[in-house]
C-alpha cells in the first residue's frame, strides 16, 4: 500500500550499437565516415582514413578491402567520402584525393580521376549522386561537374546566382533533386545551391543562393539532405 504504479516496458531499445572489428588488418579505429547498403543487401563502409570494409549479408564477418578479389590491383585505398550504385550497377567510390573507385563484381576496380572524366574538378571526391536520368553529379573540393547519360560533361566554375552574389569556390557536401526537377546542392562554404534548367542543355541552368551571406539561411554549412515519404526536403 502506498507505492503507486510501477510501469513495466518490454519493447526493445530501437538502436543497437556496432562497431567493426579491422584489427587483424592493422585497423585499430571503428570510425565510420560513410555507410551503403548495395542492391544485394550488402554493406560498404568507409573506414577512417584506411579505406573501406564490406559485410556481405547474411554473414557477420567484415572484410577490409585487401581481402576483396576485385581490389587486388589497388594498392591504396584514401578516406571513402561517399557511396552510391549506378543504374548500371557499379559502385562508385568517392575519396579524399584519390578521385572515384569503380566496383563491379568479378572485374577488377577501376581509378578514375580528373584526367579522366571531364566533369571531375578535382580528385578529392565529396559527393557522388544519380539523378532519374541517369546522370551522374561529382562533388568535389572546389567545385562541382554532371555527366550526362549522352556522354557529355558539364564542369560548374564560376556561378553567378539569380538572386544575387557569385563564388568559384565550393566544398560540396551533397546533392538531391527535387520533384520539380531542380537540383539542390549542399556546400560548407555557400549554405544551399539550387539549380533550375535542363542539365543536358548547361546554358539554361539558373543558380540560386540560400545562405548566411544573403540572410537566407542561418548558416553557410550546409552537411546533407533527406527528402522523406511526403516530398518535403529536410537540410541537415
Amino acid at each position: 500500500l502506498g507505492g503507486g504504479v510501477f510501469l513495466v516496458s518490454t519493447k526493445p531499445f530501437p538502436f543497437t550499437g556496432y562497431k567493426p572489428d579491422l584489427t587483424r588488418d592493422g585497423i585499430r579505429t571503428a570510425e565510420v565516415r560513410s555507410l551503403f547498403v548495395d542492391s544485394d543487401k550488402n554493406l560498404w563502409m568507409g573506414i577512417g582514413t584506411y579505406g573501406m570494409a564490406l559485410q556481405e549479408f547474411g554473414s557477420k564477418e567484415v572484410r577490409f578491402y585487401t581481402h576483396i578479389p576485385e581490389f587486388s590491383d589497388i594498392e591504396t585505398v584514401e578516406t571513402v567520402n561517399a557511396i552510391i550504385q549506378r543504374s548500371n550497377g557499379d559502385l562508385w567510390f568517392g575519396t579524399h584525393d584519390g578521385g572515384v573507385l569503380v566496383y563491379r563484381k568479378g572485374e577488377k576496380v577501376r581509378r578514375l580521376r580528373k584526367e579522366d572524366v571531364p566533369s571531375f574538378y578535382s580528385d578529392c571526391v565529396t559527393a557522388l549522386y544519380e539523378d532519374h536520368e541517369g546522370n551522374c553529379w561529382i562533388g568535389c573540393r572546389g567545385g562541382f561537374g554532371v555527366s550526362t547519360v549522352g556522354g557529355r560533361h558539364h564542369k560548374f566554375e564560376r556561378m553567378v546566382f539569380e538572386n544575387g552574389g557569385e563564388s568559384d569556390w565550393f566544398q560540396v557536401n551533397d546533392f538531391v533533386e527535387d520533384r520539380d526537377g531542380s537540383f539542390w546542392i549542399a556546400t560548407s562554404n555557400c549554405g544551399l545551391l539550387r539549380l533550375t534548367g535542363e542539365v543536358r542543355s548547361p546554358r539554361t541552368l539558373k543558380c540560386y543562393n540560400y545562405s548566411l551571406n544573403n540572410r537566407l539561411l542561418s548558416t553557410n554549412t550546409v552537411l546533407c539532405f533527406h527528402k522523406d515519404r511526403f516530398g518535403r526536403l529536410w537540410v541537415g
